[in-house]
């Protein structure tokens, strides 16, 4: 049997911060500073909800996002269990794309667009 992660989570009610989205900070948070581990398992969602007084679609949701992230996986009756420290977890944050766009050697493509605009270079049908 798997061990189970060591569950602290502390929701902030007073946040402006959704509580699912408090959650799966939390869940990173406890993944990149190696405190749970890949394999271990996610207390079952229910539970979380009961012990933590929050709806368990809150849990569900923040569940979801982990899953969609690459870092927890679940399977019907066998639980939640933590996937892989990837990358996503190591980001911290979401990456400025349009930096990462104006730092490269290719320029946007908006300009190829824009003269599609025009009416006189517009395809006529009929």
């Amino acid at each position: 049997m798997a061990q189970t992660v060591h569950f602290r989570w502390q929701p902030q009610r007073e946040s402006s911060t959704p509580l699912y989205q408090q959650l799966i900070t939390y869940c990173v948070t406890q993944i990149r500073q190696g405190n749970w581990l890949v394999g271990q398992q996610l207390p079952p969602q229910r539970e979380l909800a009961r012990t933590y007084q929050v709806n368990r679609s809150t849990i569900h949701a923040a569940i979801a996002e982990l899953q969609a992230l690459g870092v927890v996986t679940t399977a019907h009756g066998r639980g939640t269990r933590v996937a892989s420290n990837s990358w996503s977890t190591l980001l911290g944050a979401t990456p400025d794309w349009q930096r990462w766009v104006h730092a490269g050697e290719f320029s946007a493509n908006q300009p190829t667009f824009r003269p599609s605009t025009n009416a006189s270079l517009r395809p006529r049908f009929g």
